[in-house]
């Protein structure tokens, strides 16, 4: 298969697998949302920063420095599990000692045992690391995307179960214990790779020689994302970072699933071409304009449809997401190709620089999030706006260098898409304020129709290139879905 090739397969059934992800945990959640109070989806959001540092500290790079990695062998494989595993272990043990006292730190008892279940998450994750990386380093979304979608499902069902049956805040935990379980056990299956508990000193000395700058990196970008749910857990109340997370779960929605099938295919992708300067910088430039189109298309739409949406999909009594929602999808416009951006540098071997930006950019965001505590949740995450297009400005500068494309060269195309799809936004958002006598879920349908025609005749006409792309690798992949079908 060829890079193009390759490349949009690998793109397609990452992005099949995250739509069907969120199409499952966007109906789920909707009817969670409506059985559930904010205050208890606010107790989850507590305890998510310590789930989230403890997998990248179990994960130790070895995922990264498998896929950069050109010939591993059996030996890379086991050392990269048995690392995973007992980190993972020893972590575990650490969060259920601590349990109590992340109960005192927020004050919230019932901590103890829910942190003590859902950490589990993180012993059961050490079995799947090495299993995803095989997968990943082979371009083989397609078999991750069954997988991912199936546990979705099951541990979906179980939640929804549970809280019909009175389970409240439990129910969320059944949920997200099950799915990581059902994930694992569809990997090691489909996979069939299992660890034979061979250790290679140099093996592990070689892959975390580049994987401890990933791993660092990695621990200070987790915090950094779910420090917010740390701070209004902490310094407000259950349920207003309930209304956090339930604005966040909508962004992420459009946004993560964009992200992280960015980050999972552009790597190996453009690693097999790290040899091949012209190749590279050719597949850089034709990502960033698809990416950034792509996202702003989605993320824009959203806020202006943010109002109805909520209204209409899960009730009144999540109303003060709403400017939440609109904020935080601004502030994601520019993330995936930041991400591009530092999947050259990891190409590179220069995971030192990504080390460094990161430091960077977290310092600076110290006296942003001081201010926004002070201030009030809205203006913290203003704050998050201001630091995401410095944190773009900041991941394009060393890779820019490396290829010869600045950061506003990279905006500079993607230009007037993003101007006309802000005006169309904006007649989409007005239309909501004029049809106020209709029921909201025909608003929102309308609004849905309106943006999604305006766009598409205003781009047909012009032929904007990054659209023309997007739209024949939809084409492409429609037209051999059904060829499949038909043989």
């Amino acid at each position: 298969m060829g890079l193009k090739s390759a490349t949009i397969s690998g793109m397609v059934w990452s992005f099949a697998e995250q739509i069907g992800n969120r199409i499952i945990q966007f109906i789920i959640g909707i009817i969670l949302a409506r059985l559930l109070l904010p205050a208890e989806f606010g107790l989850i959001g507590m305890i998510t920063i310590f789930v989230a540092v403890s997998e990248s500290i179990a994960s130790g790079g070895f995922v990264q420095a498998l896929i950069r990695k050109q010939n591993c062998t059996k030996i890379d494989y086991n050392t990269a599990f048995i690392f995973n595993f007992f980190t993972s272990i020893f972590l575990y043990g650490i969060l259920f000692i601590s349990a109590p006292y992340i109960a005192d730190f927020y004050t919230e008892p019932q901590l103890i045992s829910l942190v003590r279940v859902l950490c589990l998450v993180i012993v059961i994750d050490a079995f799947a690391f090495v299993q995803r990386a095989k997968l990943y380093k082979d371009v083989n979304f397609k078999v991750i995307a069954k997988a991912s979608v199936i546990s979705q499902l099951v541990g979906g069902v179980a939640g929804v179960a549970a809280a019909f049956a009175g389970y409240g805040v439990w129910s969320l935990i059944i949920k997200m214990v099950l799915n990581h379980f059902i994930m694992m056990i569809n990997l090691i299956i489909i996979n069939r790779w299992l660890p034979n508990f061979t250790f290679s000193k140099k093996s592990f000395k070689e892959m975390f020689g580049f994987g401890s700058k990933i791993l660092a990196t990695q621990i200070i970008e987790r915090i950094y994302k779910n420090i917010y749910f740390l701070i209004i857990g902490k310094f407000f109340s259950a349920t207003e970072l309930g209304y956090y997370t339930r604005a966040n779960q909508f962004k992420s929605m459009v946004s993560d699933q964009l992200v992280s099938t960015v980050q999972r295919v552009t790597l190996p992708i453009l690693a097999k071409v790290q040899d091949n300067q012209i190749k590279l910088v050719a597949a850089f430039n034709n990502l960033i304009k698809m990416v950034l189109f792509v996202s702003s298309f989605l993320l824009i739409g959203l806020v202006a449809m943010s109002e109805p949406m909520i209204l209409f999909l899960i009730g009144e009594k999540w109303e003060q997401s709403i400017l939440y929602l609109q904020l935080l999808a601004i502030s994601a416009i520019l993330y995936p190709i930041g991400e591009i951006n530092l999947n050259v540098l990891q190409v590179y071997g220069r995971s030192d620089y990504i080390l460094k930006l990161q430091i960077i950019k977290k310092i600076i965001s110290i006296p942003v999030i001081i201010l926004g505590v002070i201030l009030g949740i809205k203006y913290l995450i203003f704050g998050i706006i201001l630091l995401s297009i410095f944190e773009f400005f900041a991941n394009s500068y060393y890779s820019g260098k490396m290829i010869n494309t600045s950061s506003i060269k990279q905006l500079q195309n993607s230009f007037p898409s993003l101007l006309i799809l802000s005006v169309i936004s904006l007649g989409t958002f007005i239309i909501s304020k004029v049809l106020t006598n209709i029921n909201i879920g025909a608003v929102f349908g309308i609004q849905i129709v309106f943006y999604l025609l305006v766009s598409i005749s205003i781009f047909e006409f012009i032929k904007k290139e990054e659209y023309l792309e997007v739209k024949k690798i939809v084409f492409d992949s429609v037209a051999k879905i059904r060829k499949k079908k038909v043989s």
